[in-house]
This record gives structure tokens, C-alpha cells and sequence, in this order.
């Protein structure tokens, strides 16, 4: 696989640290790879680093853009620069494939119109599983930071159980926390209860929120309103690692006097070198993947 990857014209187009350490990773690998829009990348060899993005996916087979994806026009949410990634697709010839955490619907069909193969990456398990540990490790730090208050012996809750919500959950009850689990399908619920946790539905979390001492949410969906966040103790630190604009009213909780902090994009952050291994390993497979089958 590697052999044939290494055939290809990469091109690295904007994101955080981690996508740094991801290009250094293929670098080492013996990739033919160009960096554009990524900061930490002043160490990098100058011939790959091409400032104008444009001129970066010239000739690029395969383009590689952050897991955080772009907001709803099209601009990449993280980037040393602002990148347009419509308008770079609309002038780019060449490109077999795309990677991107999630495409908006614009980006999917300027790709199909274009005959691009995306690959949306955060849709992958192995990636997804792996990017919950450095998630739930930073969504632990930061209500480390913002509470006076141990996380041993604490009542939190993790709203969603999906892969973070399931790392995050075993990452509280392994610090001694009192995890309670609030989660829609009966499975998860089980799963939940199977793991040592408190299982709680979702239409019953507001009888539950004045028990919480953290809440961490996970869920992509407005799931800590106004009227649900009069129930929560002002004491209450409110983590919510769900992608822009989250899962809780910020002007409410503001407020009210809770401590909420939007987290979305924990591993660039808080493990960029890890974050950047994990995408050194999955990517790779899922580019090759696409190669094969858009042939």
C-alpha cells in the first residue's frame, strides 16, 4: 500500500498542529508531500512548504484537509491562514481525492461535480476510537482547569455515547468519578450500565442535572438549552467537546453564572504529536481505499 501511496502528489491543506506532525510522518515515510496553511511547520524542509493554497494543490493528487472540516461556507475551520476550500476546489485539476473530517453538503457536490472521491475521515471507527483518547484526556483537563474541586469523588455526566462518549465515560469512572451516562438507544443505555456507569435517558436528564458537578457533552445537537441549564447548580463546570456552535446555550449558561466551554478539536490541541501519529496511521489506508475504488 505504501508503495503505491508514495506514487502520489500529497498535498496537506490546513488544520492545527497535529496535521504538522501527520506531515512529518509521511515525510519520514518518503512521501511526495506539500504543506500548506498548517502551523508548527517552520522545521519542515522549505521545497514542501507552499504558502499560497492555490498553488499547493496544483498537481496534487490526493488533498488532505482537517478533521474539524470547514464551517458552513465553505472555509476551513482551522488553518494557519483562511482558506477558502470551495473556491480552492473550483480551480484545482487533478485531485482524485479529498479527505476531510466531515464535507457540508456545498463541498460534496463541488467534489462531485469535479469528479473528486471524498473520504470523510471522522466517519472512520479506527480513526474516530483513536482521536477519543486525546479528546477525553483534554476534556478532563480542562475541567481540571476551570473547577475547584477533585474529579474523584465528583457526580459527571457524559450526554451522547458514542466513541468519545464511551472513552470519556471510562476515562471519569478510572479517576473515581460517579458517571452517569445520559444516551437515547436502549443498547447504549445497557452498554452503559454493563461498564459500571449510571444509565440515564435523555428525557430524563432534567429531573438528574442538579446532582452534576461536571457535565461534558458530547452529543451534536442543542441538548443543554436555556430552560435545562436553570436546572444545573452554578458550581456546575460544563465541558461540551461537540463541534461549533455545540450542544449548549453559551449565552444562557453566561448568563446564568455556569462555566461552560466549548472544546470542539481536543487533540490538536492538547496531544498534537499523538493526534498526528493517529492520522499518520489511518490515513494512509483510507487514501488507498478510495484510490482503489475510484478506479
Amino acid at each position: 500500500m505504501n508503495g503505491e501511496l508514495k506514487r502520489v502528489s500529497w498535498c496537506i491543506l490546513g488544520g492545527d498542529r497535529r496535521d504538522a506532525h501527520f506531515a512529518r510522518a509521511l515525510l519520514d515515510l518518503g512521501y511526495d508531500v506539500r504543506v500548506s496553511c498548517v502551523p508548527g511547520t517552520d522545521d519542515l524542509p522549505a521545497r514542501v512548504i507552499v504558502h499560497d493554497a492555490n498553488e499547493a494543490v496544483r498537481g496534487a493528487s490526493v488533498v488532505v484537509c482537517p478533521v474539524t472540516g470547514t464551517d458552513e461556507s465553505g472555509v476551513l475551520r482551522h488553518s494557519a491562514t483562511p482558506v477558502d476550500l470551495l473556491q480552492v476546489l473550483s480551480r484545482a485539476e487533478g485531485i482524485e481525492v479529498l479527505v476531510i473530517g466531515t464535507a457540508k453538503r456545498a463541498v460534496k457536490e463541488l467534489a462531485c461535480a469535479k469528479g473528486i472521491w471524498i473520504v470523510e475521515s471522522m466517519r472512520d471507527d479506527e480513526l474516530a476510537i483513536l482521536n477519543s483518547i486525546p479528546s477525553a484526556e483534554g476534556a478532563v483537563q480542562i475541567a481540571m482547569e476551570h473547577s475547584d474541586f477533585t474529579i474523584h469523588g465528583s457526580r459527571s455526566a457524559v450526554l451522547g455515547f458514542g466513541r468519545t462518549g464511551v472513552t470519556l465515560a471510562s476515562t471519569l469512572l478510572a479517576l473515581k468519578s460517579i458517571v452517569t451516562v445520559a444516551a437515547r438507544k436502549p443498547q447504549d443505555l445497557a452498554r452503559a450500565r454493563a461498564l459500571g456507569h449510571i444509565p440515564l435517558r435523555f428525557s430524563d436528564l432534567k429531573s438528574a442535572l442538579r446532582s452534576f458537578d461536571l457535565i461534558f457533552n458530547t452529543a451534536p445537537a442543542l441538548v443543554l438549552p436555556s430552560e435545562l441549564l436553570n436546572e444545573v447548580k452554578k458550581t456546575c463546570v460544563i465541558v461540551d467537546l461537540a463541534s461549533p456552535p455545540g450542544g449548549v446555550d453559551f449565552e444562557a449558561a453566561k448568563e446564568a453564572g455556569i462555566t461552560a466551554v466549548l472544546a470542539p478539536g481536543l487533540p490538536g490541541l492538547v496531544a498534537p504529536r499523538t493526534a498526528g501519529e493517529i492520522l499518520s496511521q489511518v490515513i494512509p489506508r483510507l487514501v488507498s481505499q478510495a484510490l482503489e475504488s475510484s478506479q
